[in-house]
């Protein structure tokens, strides 16, 4: 079976004439499908990574593997960050802390309660707090404890995430990638699937929430505007950028490429809001990057739909 015969029996006859005119020869294609796919063509960003010289299988089963274990990673950071959150509220409150308190005891006690904790941990409580570390202790111990089975499990679920990404066409070159590594590689693949499935970079920009504002703007059931941001995936992505930023890796240029682009443009911005922009454009090269090497593992035509794209 053929793409477009796949496309036609899955997603219906109007993609499947988005299908036919995006494999058209370049000469053929309307203006916006000849940006679309000299783009798609361009060099990828990143000298390190190397483009396959024969078709790859795509495994769904491992894609689709990746996309559960990510869940479970997901949710197990979540619930180790909410475990200690609560933990470290209950001793602030046995040592003081309250919204009405002095300015200087809430910041006394902010700055103490980390450090306490590890010594109730190390059973290394100082004298001065070994009134508060009795009242505290019993749910402290409980996070102590639960935060043991946690961390085995993340350590498993990131450990059977790593095995699976090597498995990738593409993993042999990304995990090279200075700051990013293959479970950064998997986490992408994680949050994103099969990536044959997204027509173009744009569609996984979006998925990631670094496409255009109006690409997320929607109405309440009341009638009110509102943003509809996949906050979670922005996040994601923020936090695999964040090393290869400060590792000095393959795209940091691009950073600072866009940062000084900004700061001589927009003089009167601040300087949280100049790097943002600028870790936005390279995040985006990122996703464009993988993206364009994912496709030409498994030789998919540009444009076209081998799978149905939900966004």
């Amino acid at each position: 079976m053929t793409v477009l015969e796949y496309a036609a029996d899955q997603i219906g006859e109007e993609t499947t004439q988005k299908a036919k005119i995006c494999m058209l020869p370049l000469h053929q294609l309307p203006s916006a499908g000849k940006r679309r796919v000299r783009k798609a063509t361009a060099p990828l960003h990143s000298a390190t990574i190397a483009m396959p010289s024969e078709r790859a299988v795509i495994d769904i089963g491992s894609i689709q593997q990746l996309i559960d274990l990510q869940s479970r990673r997901v949710s197990v950071v979540r619930e180790i960050n909410r475990l200690k959150n609560s933990a470290r509220s209950h001793l602030a409150r046995h040592m003081g802390f309250s919204p009405i308190a002095d300015g200087k005891l809430r910041k006394f006690v902010r700055a103490r309660s980390p450090k306490l904790m590890r010594q109730i941990e190390k059973r290394q409580v100082p004298a001065d707090m070994m009134d508060v570390a009795e009242k505290a202790g019993p749910l402290v111990t409980i996070f102590f404890n639960s935060r043991v089975i946690l961390e085995a499990l993340l350590k498993d679920t990131e450990r059977r995430m790593t095995k699976l990404a090597e498995s990738l066409p593409i993993a042999a070159s990304w995990k090279s990638l200075h700051g990013l590594g293959i479970l950064g590689l998997a986490t992408l693949i994680g949050e994103s699937g099969d990536l044959s499935s997204y027509p173009t970079p744009g569609h996984l920009n979006s998925r990631f929430g670094v496409a255009p504002p109006w690409h997320y703007r929607s109405i309440t059931k009341t009638g009110k505007p509102c943003m509809k941001k996949p906050r979670r995936r922005r996040s994601v992505l923020y936090n695999i950028g964040d090393p290869m930023i400060k590792a000095r890796g393959d795209y940091r240029h691009i950073y600072d490429e866009r940062k000084a682009y900004e700061l001589a443009r927009n003089p009167g911005l601040t300087k949280r809001h100049i790097d943002l922009r600028a870790r936005r454009v390279m995040e985006k090269q990122i996703l464009e990057d993988l993206w364009l090497s994912w496709r030409q593992a498994a030789q998919t035509p540009t444009g076209a739909l081998p799978c149905s794209y939900t966004k």
